[in-house]
């Protein structure tokens, strides 16, 4: 009896090992040296930390503002201009794995940012043509115009391919 009690134990082990590796190993974050309550893989962090793996989001909530913090204000002519900071969750890495990034990823992954969030980004329908990248040691802009000269778009990422903000004038 004792026996059979001793091998149960050791099989239910050994599927409880089974499925903690197979439900852990399918993602999972290593963070070095971190100082602050920050997840690389979620959001913008200061500390040092990378991402073991490609998340493999889905199309929409790898480009999908879910978490920012927006700054309106309008001028005498009827100008809006909104500020989008704070925002969390966004970057090339996470949506396509930590590899290095050419100026028409940024440029396709702010496209797709804009189709996802169009009742945010691009209210009433509004169209946005890209322009050239620009391309900064300390990160990337992608800048937009609309059909009047002073609608502007443009998506400043940090460095580490983060969406930092997010500037629109309308």
């Amino acid at each position: 009896m004792l026996r059979v009690r001793g091998i149960t134990r050791t099989i239910a082990s050994a599927l409880a090992a089974v499925f903690l590796v197979a439900g852990l190993g399918g993602s999972a974050c290593v963070v070095a040296v971190c100082k602050e309550d920050c997840d690389p893989c979620i959001q913008q962090c200061h500390c040092s930390g990378n991402c073991v793996n490609g998340l493999g989001y889905d199309y929409t909530t790898a480009h999908r503002l879910s978490s920012y913090r927006v700054a309106t204000s309008a001028d005498a002519e009827g100008a809006v201009a909104r500020t989008f900071s704070d925002i969390v969750g966004l970057s090339l890495d996470r949506a396509h794995g930590p590899v290095e990034h050419a100026a028409s990823d940024y440029a396709r992954f702010a496209e797709a940012v804009i189709d996802v969030n169009a009742w945010l980004l691009a209210p009433g329908g509004r169209e946005w043509a890209a322009e050239p990248v620009l391309v900064f040691g300390s990160g990337v802009v992608v800048p937009f115009h609309g059909e009047d000269e002073r609608e502007r778009l443009e998506l400043l990422f940090d460095g580490s391919a983060n969406l930092a903000e997010i500037h629109l004038d309308l």
